[in-house]
C-alpha cells in the first residue's frame, strides 16, 4: 500500500506516494508474490505520483533496487548527550569519580549553549507550543524555499502526524521572535522513558534558527533533568555539520530510504537521486 503526501521539489508541489510495508502470508513469502506485488504497486504510482518514496526493510532493498527504485542511503541517528555522569558512572566504579568526570565532560557543552544563548536572547523567544497554529502555515512557506526537497509541513499535516497519533506523547516548542509575531522554528520532542527526548521533527527558516532551536532545547531539557537527545535525519551534509556543531555523534545507520520519479519529475531523476538534495526526518515516515 501506499500513504499519501505531498513534497517540495525546487518550491513546487508535488503529490507524492510514501510506501507502506509489505505483507505477505507467511507460507507464501517467496520472491514471486512479493515482486508481483511490487511491481503492480509501482506502475499504479507512475501513473498517479511524480514522486515515491519509502523506507524498505533489508530483506525487500534488493526487490525495490531491481524494480528500478533509487537507493539515496541510510537514515542516521544522532546523539547528544546532555549529562555524562550516567554514562561514566558505567565505567567509573567511584560514584564522586564518576560525578566529576561528567561534570567535567559537561563543561564544554553547557559553555556553549549558555553563549548562544546570550548572545540572542533579546531577538529571539523560546516557546512551548500547545498545537500547530497559523503560525507554522507562515512558517512552511517560508521554509520550503530554503530546502530543495522538502515534505509539506502546514499545520494541518502536523497536527494529524503529532497531535492524532495513537500512543504517543509530544511536545511542541518553537522559537519566535520577541514580539511573538513570527514563528522562525519549531521542534517536536518525542519524551521517552529514562530521561531521553527524542526530535520527531524539526524545521527552520534558515539553518541558523534550527541551530538557535536546538541549542535552547537542549539546556531547557538538561536543566530538567533529561541525560540524552536524540534524532535521525536523512539529506543534506549542511545540516549533518550543524549537528555536530551542537555537540552531536552519529550512531547507527539502518533504515535505507528509496525513490522514484514519474510524469512531472521524470526529467529529474538525477536531482531526485542526490541525497544533499533531502531533508528527511522522523515525522517523514508514518505515525
Amino acid at each position: 500500500g501506499i500513504g499519501m503526501r505531498c513534497f517540495s521539489v525546487r518550491g513546487e508541489l508535488h503529490k507524492t506516494a510514501l510506501l507502506a510495508d509489505l505483507a505477505v502470508e507467511k507460507k507464501h513469502r517467496t520472491v514471486m508474490p512479493a515482486l508481483v506485488l511490487t511491481k503492480g504497486l509501482r506502475s499504479h504510482c507512475q501513473r498517479e505520483f511524480p514522486l515515491v518514496y519509502g523506507f524498505p526493510n533489508k530483506h525487500a532493498e534488493g526487490l525495490f533496487s531491481r524494480l528500478g527504485y533509487v537507493q539515496l542511503g541510510k537514515m542516521t541517528r544522532y546523539a547528544l548527550v546532555l549529562r555524562h555522569a550516567d554514562y561514566a558512572g558505567r565505567r567509573i566504579p567511584n560514584a564522586l569519580a564518576a560525578a566529576a568526570a561528567g561534570w567535567l565532560a559537561d563543561l564544554p557543552y553547557r559553555a556553549a549553549w549558555q553563549h548562544d544563548e546570550l548572545a540572542r536572547r533579546n531577538q529571539y523567544a523560546f516557546e512551548t507550543i500547545g498545537d500547530f497554529d497559523a503560525r507554522f502555515d507562515d512558517l512552511w512557506r517560508r521554509a520550503k524555499r530554503t530546502y530543495p526537497i522538502l515534505g509539506y509541513r502546514g499545520a494541518d499535516l502536523l497536527h494529524w502526524r503529532f497531535r492524532e497519533s495513537v500512543g504517543l506523547d509530544y511536545e511542541i516548542v518553537g522559537l519566535r521572535d520577541a514580539d511573538g509575531t513570527t514563528l522562525r522554528a519549531y521542534a517536536v520532542l518525542e519524551i521517552e522513558k529514562n530521561a531521553i527526548a527524542h526530535v520527531a521533527d524539526v524545521l527552520g527558516e534558515s539553518e541558523e534558527h534550527v541551530e538557535l532551536l536546538l541549542t535552547m532545547v537542549a539546556t531547557r531539557l538538561r536543566q530538567r533533568g533529561f541525560s540524552s537527545i536524540s534524532l535521525r535525519f536523512f539529506g543534506s551534509q549542511r545540516f549533518v555539520a550543524l549537528l555536530m556543531r551542537l555537540g552531536f555523534k552519529e550512531r547507527e545507520a539502518n533504515r535505507m530510504l528509496i525513490a522514484d520519479t514519474s510524469g512531472a519529475l521524470a526529467e529529474s531523476r538525477s536531482f531526485i537521486a542526490d541525497p544533499s538534495n533531502w531533508y528527511i526526518l522522523d515525522g517523514d515516515e508514518d505515525s
